[in-house]
């Protein structure tokens, strides 16, 4: 076997010779090519594959095993043909032709399908020297082959399972930093992030302590009655006093309510949520949650159970609702708009079904742009009928930002709106925008502003505490406070608004 694969590599620089240099060979036998190559190769024994070091030296089994068998070698791939091999059949193949070849560059075309002699042929080919009958073996030979050959059979080549090459790196394409992506290219941020950058606004709001003496007329009465909530007077229903005491301890004489006239399974109802909604609120400060766990474990809830004893007051989530664009407040500096300054909730009055109020807010709307086409400051459409009296920003204990900025931007906006209702009205020329009440909630704690606008100047007047959900006590008081402002929307707010809108029975309405 051994012998065999060493005269198919001398019959294959054979034909390379052949095809190369000396196209004579062909005219040959065997024994007397063998001379031929010998004196070529300046090595004798090379004619036999030797061992002695020749310049194709054959390393043993198995370097020819190697090169014989694996694919992906450099040497020629052994072919065999059955047809007989004349000096002008190879002349007439174009052998003696050195064909053109560019480095690296594989080979097109497939090979032509040729059939293989078996060893019994083979071995007789070989003792037979008449070149007109001999049946020679064929090799498709490489345009470099006569070097590969003899790296190859110089050096045995060692088997290397596929698996175990690692796969060549890829790098891709560098991208220009002109073209790259950026994050949230899509949606303009704004300049507006704390209450300083307002102050770059038309009118920059004026943030003032709250007193008696410096706050609006119109808001006084609203302001006594939440002073005294805060105080405790009167705050505790006596039907169920000994739940609160239970709770938080003892109460003092003035704290107790002897007027209350609501039953006490209602009472019972409305202090065991109560103590649901301040567990809860302890819940979420000790695990860290965000403002949209609060928005719906706390203070959806307090809202619901405060608001719900009124029949055209109603407090409405609107996190996804955007200011109409021509209300947004806009920097003096560059005409830059204040964008996605957002509320969370807004209390809103809701009118009577074809009630002369609701009739009056339609007649408006109709009147209006595509784009304005609403009561609020906003075009969201839960809203956009439904007056908002009072506006409510919520924010988490851990958050950075400040309540205040989405309030204040909020209220202009509101302010602007109530404006131009005014001035569709050719009677409430004379009548003023009121002051509305605007809460700001973090965590725990609900802080009351006061805001009020005026022709060179926007006031806020602030802060108050109506109430918290840290214990049963403060959680009620946070309830009564919330209900004193439904009733100032279901009233107050509802008066100023039919003569806004140029009602002649205002009393009738409200």
């Amino acid at each position: 076997m051994h012998s065999y694969a060493i005269e198919v590599w001398l019959q294959c620089i054979a034909d390379y010779t052949e095809a190369t240099t000396c196209s004579s060979l062909a005219s040959l036998s065997l024994p007397n090519k063998r001379k031929v190559l010998g004196s070529i190769s300046g090595n004798p024994a090379s004619n036999r594959g030797g061992q002695d070091g020749g310049p194709f030296k054959v390393q043993g089994p198995k370097a020819i095993h190697a090169v014989d068998l694996n694919p992906n070698d450099d040497a020629p791939t052994l072919r065999t043909s059955r047809r007989r091999r004349t000096k002008a059949s190879s002349e007439e193949a174009g052998f003696h032709q050195e064909l053109p070849h560019r480095p690296g560059a594989a080979r097109t075309g497939s090979p032509r399908k040729q059939k293989v002699n078996t060893p019994q042929d083979q071995d007789a080919s070989l003792g037979n020297s008449d070149p007109n009958t001999e049946r020679d073996l064929e090799y498709d030979v490489d345009h470099n082959a006569k070097s590969k050959l003899a790296a190859a059979i110089s050096a045995p080549v060692p088997y290397q399972h596929p698996i175990a090459t690692p796969p060549t790196s890829f790098s891709p394409p560098s991208v220009p930093e002109s073209s790259a992506p950026t994050a949230k290219s899509g949606r303009s941020k704004s300049p507006v992030k704390t209450l300083a950058d307002l102050a770059g606004a038309s009118k920059p709001p004026i943030l003032l302590p709250l007193e008696a003496g410096t706050l609006p007329e119109d808001a006084q009465n609203l302001y006594k009655k939440l002073l005294r909530i805060s105080k405790g007077r009167n705050l505790i229903p006596a039907a169920v006093k000994d739940r609160f005491e239970l709770a938080s301890g003892p109460l003092e004489p003035w704290e107790i309510d002897v007027t209350t006239l609501s039953s006490i399974n209602e009472l019972e109802r409305e202090i065991d949520l109560a103590q649901r909604i301040c567990k809860k609120a302890h819940t979420l400060t000790r695990d860290g949650h965000a403002e949209p766990g609060w928005n719906c474990d706390v203070h959806s809830p307090i809202l619901d159970l405060a608001l719900d004893c009124f029949n055209r007051v109603e407090p409405i989530n609107i996190t996804t609702a955007t200011l109409c664009p021509g209300l947004a407040p806009k920097l003096e500096v560059n005409s830059q708009t204040m964008q996605s300054k957002l509320v969370d909730y807004s209390i809103n009055l809701v009118p009577d079904t074809n009630s002369p109020l609701a009739y009056a807010i339609d007649t408006f709307i109709a009147s209006q742009s595509f784009e304005m086409r609403t009561i609020t400051p906003t075009m969201y459409d839960p809203v956009r009928r439904r007056p908002q009296g009072i506006a409510i920003e919520t924010k988490a204990p851990s958050s950075s930002s400040e309540p205040m900025v989405q309030l204040s931007v909020w209220a202009k906006a509101t302010f602007t709106r109530f404006h131009q209702l005014l001035q569709s009205n050719p009677q409430a020329k004379t009548l003023r925008t009121p002051t509305l009440p605007f809460i700001a909630v973090r965590g725990h704690e609900w802080d009351l502003w006061f805001g009020h606008d005026k022709k060179d100047a926007f006031e806020l007047y602030g802060p108050f505490s109506i109430g918290c959900t840290k214990s049963l006590v403060k959680t009620w008081m946070l309830i009564t406070s919330l209900r004193a402002l439904g009733e100032w929307v279901d009233e107050d707010f509802c008066i100023w608004l039919e003569s806004a809108v140029g009602l002649q029975n205002q009393q009738e309405d409200c």
